[in-house]
C-alpha cells in the first residue's frame, strides 16, 4: 500500500518523530503548494508537506492513526492522508520484486 499524508509543515518534525518512534524509517517527504477551501490574504495556496510511504497492508491502519494522532487541530487545512493499493514495487538496487 502508498499512505499518502499532505500536512501543515508546521507539525511535519512530530509526525516524523512518530512515525520513526514505531520503526517507520523509510519515506519519501516533499513540500507541496495546493489550492483548497481556505482563504488567505497574502498567498492564494496553501503551503503544506507530503510524505509518502510504502508499507505493508497490515500497517496501514496504524500508519494512518499517526499523523491524525499527532498532526491534526481540528481547523480547516489540516491536511489529508490517501491510501493506494500498489500492485507491485521493484527494489532499484536488488532488483527485488515485492508484492
Amino acid at each position: 500500500m502508498l499512505s499518502i499524508a499532505m500536512v501543515r509543515t508546521t507539525i511535519l518534525e512530530r509526525i516524523v518523530r512518530a512515525f520513526e518512534e514505531v520503526g517507520i524509517k523509510s519515506m519519501t517527504i516533499s513540500p507541496i503548494k495546493g489550492l483548497d477551501e481556505e482563504v488567505h490574504l497574502h498567498d492564494p495556496y496553501s503551503i503544506h508537506d507530503k510524505i509518502e510511504i510504502i508499507l505493508p497492508d497490515d500497517k496501514v491502519e496504524k500508519v494512518v492513526a499517526l499523523p491524525l494522532a499527532n498532526g491534526r487541530i481540528g481547523a480547516p487545512g489540516d491536511g489529508i492522508i490517501a491510501v493506494q493499493s500498489l500492485d507491485y514495487t521493484v527494489k532499484m538496487r536488488s532488483e527485488e520484486w515485492m508484492a
